[in-house]
């Protein structure tokens, strides 16, 4: 299975990788994956996951956005 990092993933989407810490935080964006329990464990990003995600993240139109 591959893995992104945050950078690789802003990057994929054109975002700063402080947006996806904060989508983390607010439990927004795709899953992720930080082994060990330290600040400073690695936060990684499915290809699947990520690939799901943006699945289900489409739009066919901006009416689709109005809720």
């Amino acid at each position: 299975m591959m893995y992104l990092t945050p950078q690789q993933l802003a990057d994929r989407w054109g975002l700063r990788p402080a947006t996806l810490a904060d989508w983390r935080v607010k439990g927004q964006g795709p899953r992720f994956l930080k082994p060990g329990r330290t600040l400073k464990a690695r936060v990684r990003y499915s290809l699947d996951d990520v690939e799901a995600w943006e699945r289900a993240n489409e739009h066919a139109n901006t009416g689709e956005l109005q809720a």
